[in-house]
């Protein structure tokens, strides 16, 4: 349990496989023995370049750091898919945020396709969770249905600020039935409508959840390394102090903030 270490955060989005300092920050994530999910993001690159890099993640990481695809689209052949899939990511996406030959984005219409089911199929049999997190309402129901594991890695609450990619109450309470564990973004756009965001505004979204649904299904899902536009203090894992505090205002328990920070996703990473 978190209680019985110093420090240890879980983290289940952190993007530093995309980011040009990808070594050092490994090297100082695998001595930090936070729970880390590294994600590896599409963008331009290749399958070829995406299998490189994640092949050489698996092979020298340590083993508080696990690896996640943001986005899984490169080809719509199967062996594409077995191929990503083999690395063993803990979570995978269909898209990020625009509509591709498997699903719809939160930025686009579309839904899940036909080919995109198939695809949901191959990721049950692996045992690869699936991240609902860039998927538009029509998608995100879609997969839900269809996924045996599904979870949202990185996100905020519309009720809290209103945005396409943060999960509406019709989303969350729909997900939370399935069990499935979301990842809190400290994204500032996702956070408050605001030029600026600080640690109000991540424990307003952090309290407006645990009003209503179970904190058991709440966890850290950064964004680190995946936009610079963070809300202040949240840059680094140097958060846990100033969050741990204002939580403990609020009235929380330590064992509901233990849990929110680190055991809730270390209890599904042990599964994995």
């Amino acid at each position: 349990m978190s209680g019985e270490n110093d420090r240890l955060i879980a983290d289940f989005h952190n993007d530093v496989l995309t980011s040009l300092d990808r070594e050092e920050l490994l090297a100082d994530y695998q001595k930090s023995g936070n729970d880390i999910v590294c994600a590896f993001f599409k963008g331009e690159k290749t399958i070829d370049e995406a299998l490189a890099v994640c092949g050489r993640f698996n092979r020298t990481k340590s083993k508080n750091l696990y690896l996640a695809f943001e986005d899984i689209s490169y080809s719509d052949d199967e062996e594409t898919i077995y191929s990503i899939l083999s690395l063993k990511p803990v979570c995978v996406s269909l898209c990020w945020n625009h509509e591709n030959a498997f699903a719809g984005g939160a930025l686009s219409g579309g839904s899940l396709t036909p080919l995109g089911k198939k695809v949901v199929g191959m990721v049950n049999e692996s045992g690869t969770a699936l991240d609902l997190a860039h998927l538009n309402e029509k998608s995100f129901f879609a997969a839900l249905d269809a996924a045996k594991i599904p979870v949202c890695t990185h996100a905020c609450f519309s009720s809290v600020n209103a945005h396409p990619r943060n999960l509406t109450d019709e989303e969350l309470c729909a997900l939370e039935s399935r069990g499935g564990l979301v990842g809190l973004a400290f994204y500032r756009p996702f956070l408050t409508k605001s030029e600026r965001a600080d640690v109000n505004d991540v424990l307003r979204h952090v309290d407006w959840f645990c009003s209503r649904y179970s904190y058991k299904n709440l966890c850290v899902g950064s964004d680190l390394n995946g936009c610079e536009d963070l809300a202040e203090g949240f840059f680094g894992y140097g958060f846990e102090g100033v969050l741990r505090e204002g939580l403990d205002k609020l009235g929380y328990a330590r064992a509901a903030v233990d849990a929110i920070l680190y055991d809730n996703l270390h209890r599904f990473l042990m599964k994995r």
